[in-house]
């Protein structure tokens, strides 16, 4: 139902799309709480898109500045 109210991911962002989803979603109202439990264990490999830190940086920069108010 989060979707189908604040939308999808914008594909135009490789590395920050989870980002932008949570930043404009959060403009448009929705409210986010912190879980203190382990909801997920993330296994690093050679093809995660995290691993490549310079360019996530520089789109995660790239995503504050078009953002930010």
């Amino acid at each position: 139902s989060c979707f189908q109210t604040y939308g999808l991911f914008d594909t135009q962002w490789t590395y920050a799309a989870d980002h932008a989803w949570f930043m404009l979603a959060k403009r448009k109202g929705l409210s986010f709480e912190a879980c203190p439990e382990i909801l997920l264990k993330k296994h690093l490999h050679g093809k995660n898109l995290s691993l490549h830190q310079q360019a996530y940086r520089k789109e995660v920069f790239a995503l504050l500045k078009k953002y930010s108010d």
